[in-house]
Formats: structure tokens, sequence, C-alpha cells
């Protein structure tokens, strides 16, 4: 053998000696990675079995403690007894309609502040200042009647500090008042004509109001007004004394 080949015959023995060096560290390293896996999973183990001990002991200690006091329950709060009932806010069961928008038409306006009086009672906590009351009776206004109270309102007039100041106003203006002797010629002519009854009533109870007529005047005058066919229907029968019962009939 010669020297090259010598030489080439090294070369392999170390190349391959070099691998087997490789070899075994590999071969090392795995051998410590599956100890230290298998510690770990040891470990796992180990707390596993620990909380696994704990539990059981903490049952047994519950179960002890039942054994001992086998009737006794967790401790009922008492019945409550029935509460008292509560007051429920008048608007709550009761809404009243809106009122009828007013436009300034002349014997409507009583009715329209009869309405938004109503509403006044009926839910104060909606009203918290009397200029709320009057922004609300504003706003139920229409044509003229909203034209002046618009103007009031925008110049800060007195007449909107308060909802009786501004119904007072809003009569003398839009709606102004008939005197007793206007009242009194009307009422005495007052017939019912093509009305029904019904209409005709309350045409009368409208202006008998407004009258200070007696009792007995108003009698005379509410059946001198109804219609012929009405009062030949009446003629047979005992009319009552007092008005109320009459209309009523």
């Amino acid at each position: 053998m010669d020297s090259a080949e010598k030489d080439q015959l090294t070369e392999a023995l170390r190349a391959q000696a070099s691998r087997l060096a490789q070899h075994e560290d590999l071969v090392a390293d795995l051998d410590r990675g599956v100890r230290g896996l298998a510690q770990s999973q040891e470990g796992f183990k180990t707390a596993m079995t620990t909380q696994v001990g704990l539990l059981n002991s903490q049952v047994e200690q519950i179960l002890t403690l039942l054994s001992r006091n086998p009737a006794a329950s967790p401790e009922q709060p008492p019945t409550p007894s029935e509460p008292p009932p509560v007051a429920t806010p008048a608007d709550a069961c009761t809404r009243l309609a809106p009122p009828e928008r007013y436009s300034g038409t002349i014997g409507q306006s009583r009715s329209f502040i009869i309405e938004c009086e109503m509403h006044f009672e009926h839910s104060p906590m909606h009203f918290p200042t009397e200029r709320s009351k009057v922004a609300f009776m504003m706003s139920h206004l229409t044509g003229r009647a909203k034209a002046w109270a618009t103007a009031e309102w925008a110049r800060s007039s007195a007449v909107c500090s308060s909802p009786k100041k501004f119904a007072d106003a809003l009569r003398l203006v839009v709606d102004p008042v008939a005197t007793d002797r206007e009242r009194a010629r009307e009422l005495s002519q007052i017939k019912q004509g093509g009305q029904s009854v019904c209409e005709y009533a309350i045409r009368f109870r409208t202006l008998a109001m407004e009258s200070g007529w007696n009792t007995t005047s108003l009698y005379d005058v509410f059946l001198r007004g109804l219609s012929d066919q009405i009062q030949d229907l009446l003629v047979p029968l005992d009319l009552p004394l007092d008005l109320d019962s009459l209309i009523a009939l």
C-alpha cells in the first residue's frame, strides 16, 4: 500500500469517527430529553395526586358534618307578608284626551279653558310651574287665538305668568263675554227647532249657567222652547217640579 492510499484510508477513518461522535452526541441529547420529559410527567402526576388527595379530604369533611346534623337545612328566609297596595298615580289608570284645539271661535273659549284646567288638576306633576300651564294651553291654540298668544309670550307679557291671567285675557281678546242683557235675551228666545232634545238641553244649560236666572224662570223657559211635537207628548204626563228632572224626562 503506497502512501497515497494510506492517506485516503486515514481520511476515511477520521470522517467515520467524526460521524460516530456526532451520533453519540445526538443520542446523548435524546436521552437527556427523554429523562426530562419523564421527570416532567412524574412531577405532573405527583401534583395531580396531591390535588385529588386534597379534594377527597374536603369531601370527607363535608360528609362528616352532614352526618352529624342530618336534619339541618339551610335557614329559609321568613315568608314576606303581602305588600301593601302601591298607590297608583291618577294619570296611570285614567288618561284624559287632549283638549280640542281652540281657534278663537266665539262661545267656545269656556269649554277649552275647562278642559285645560282638568289636565292641570289631574296631572299636576306634569306642570311644575305656572308658565308650563300657560305653555300647555298655547300648544292647543290655532288661528287667531294662537297668533295673539304667541305675540304675548314673545314680549313676556304678564298675562303669560299664570293660567288664570292667560285665560281671562284669552276670553277678553278673542271671545268677549256677552253682557247679562244679551244672555237674557238669547235665553228668552231659545227654541228647540230642528235640534234633538239632547242638543237643545245642552245649549239651554250653557246659557242658563251664565244667566243668573232662578230655577222657576228657567223651568218655564225650557218648557216653552221645546218643539210643538215634544210639548204635545208632555201634555198627558205629570211633569216633575224641578228643572233637572224635567230635562232628564
